[in-house]
């Protein structure tokens, strides 16, 4: 079933490209334990998009935090005892000092949420894990433009990774959130929009809500 309302906005977009990762991204660039990237991995799809859209690549630095018990979704189905992988997420200033807006968690209001390191799956660290709608403001780069990231659990760890180059990004799941919420919420208005889905669900994009 094909939404014409959301059909309608997207086709509004100009200058829509295709950015093919496979040749920068390698094996050793995903968790073996996992399906999903390493954060700290990926400052060469960073660049692909950023140039994408026009803007110059900035040499970021970050201070890297490390949590050595990442146990991923395909551990207990290896049926081998092994040792448990490093997860590291990438902070500085910038991340530290945006203001985040969770549809489902008010409470919360940060990049990271450290305390779902020690829960049923540690990358949920990535800005709380399945959320179906994200606003991240960044008063630092009040002058930039906006990001509308249409996503799934990948988008989560890159999107810390853009926050300098953007004022804000809107982040949207749309396996949890109809398009007539999250359109009564936006208005197109020349912000740069990006769909990131792994393989996984375009395989499976059934998923997907309307």
């Amino acid at each position: 079933m094909i939404d014409f309302t959301i059909c309608d906005e997207v086709s509004k977009i100009e200058n829509i490209n295709f950015v093919d990762i496979r040749d920068v991204m390698k094996l050793n660039d995903y968790y073996e334990t996992d399906t999903h990237w390493k954060q700290e991995n990926l400052s060469k799809v960073v660049k692909l998009l950023v140039d994408k859209f026009g803007y110059k690549y900035k040499d970021i630095e970050y201070d890297i935090k490390e949590y050595d018990k990442f146990y991923g979704v395909y551990y207990g189905e290896s049926a081998i005892n092994r040792k448990p992988e490093m997860l590291k997420y990438l902070t500085n200033d910038v991340i530290d000092n945006v203001k985040v807006r969770y549809l489902e968690n008010k409470e919360f209001s940060k990049v990271y949420n450290e305390d779902k390191l020690t829960g049923v799956d540690a990358y949920d660290v990535y800005l709380d894990g399945a959320s179906s709608y994200i606003e991240i403001y960044n008063d630092s780069c009040k002058k930039c433009k906006e990001l509308v990231l249409f996503r799934d659990s990948f988008g989560s760890s890159i999107a810390p990774l853009l926050i300098d180059y953007y004022s804000k990004i809107t982040m949207i799941d749309n396996r949890y959130i109809h398009s007539s919420k999250y359109l009564e919420k936006i208005e197109f208005n020349n912000q740069d929009v990006l769909f990131l889905y792994s393989t996984l669900l375009i395989n499976e994009s059934f998923t997907l809500k309307n």
